[in-house]
């Protein structure tokens, strides 16, 4: 299975506050190996052969030992691993992988989402080859309520219509790069202007519809303490 038409980015720039260890939480060891690398594997196998780990400002130099010359990299030689280093805000972090990007299309990945399966990242090849733009996502289980500025319950949005979204999310490269430059174009007139997913973008700059692919609920992403309970299942 050959997918050279797509890179990939894993965002790894943020700082892990919530994890609260002294360990950021996409190095944290799982099987003998960071987080980072299990991903960097499913893809790979997927038939992704390049990579950008976007890393914390003032760390290429590690994740460069770790991924690229040192025995993280021992993947395949097939894979070519890039570091760079990211921005303020996620969305930062992403346009500097982005930057490093010449394929068709480029999928998105939180480094510290290491359950992501091939079906997944399957579904959203072919949804991305198909409708230029995909994201996985998931049903949501529970009844969403959205509260005013006093606490209480305004209104209760339609179960059936509410997904929640993971990572990986995918693109035509063309499509999202004029995203983001529209994006900072915006955001220069109002630096409150905010998103949170890439998706956001080409929602909001482009005609292009973002497809929903089919996600997995095991597709879970290590954000707190309590997290770590789910790397000893």
């Amino acid at each position: 299975m050959e997918n050279n038409d797509f890179s990939l980015i894993i965002a790894a720039g943020g700082s892990g506050s919530r994890m609260k260890t002294d360990t950021e939480k996409q190095l944290i060891m799982w099987k003998g190996h960071p987080l980072i690398h299990h991903s960097l594997c499913a893809f790979f196998e997927c038939g992704i052969k390049h990579a950008v780990i976007v890393c914390p400002k003032g760390e290429k130099g590690l994740y460069e030992e770790l991924f690229v010359t040192g025995e993280e990299n021992q993947i395949s030689k097939e894979l070519l691993v890039e570091v760079t280093e990211g921005g303020a805000e996620r969305y930062d972090s992403v346009y500097q992988g982005l930057m490093l990007i010449d394929t068709s299309f480029v999928m998105i990945h939180d480094a510290a989402r290491p359950f992501v399966s091939h079906e997944i990242i399957s579904n959203v090849i072919n949804d991305t080859r198909k409708f230029l733009a995909a994201i996985a996502a998931v049903p949501v289980k529970d009844t969403i309520k959205i509260i005013d500025n006093n606490g209480f319950c305004a209104d209760t949005p339609d179960r059936r219509l509410l997904y929640a979204v993971q990572t990986p999310q995918g693109f035509r490269t063309d499509i999202l790069k004029k995203a983001y430059g529209s994006f900072f174009e915006e955001r220069g007139k109002n630096i409150g202007l905010h998103v949170t997913d890439d998706a956001m973008l080409v929602e909001r700059y482009t005609d292009v519809k973002v497809f929903l692919s089919k996600g997995e609920y095991s597709n879970l992403k290590i954000t707190t303490p309590e997290d770590l309970r789910l790397l000893a299942l």
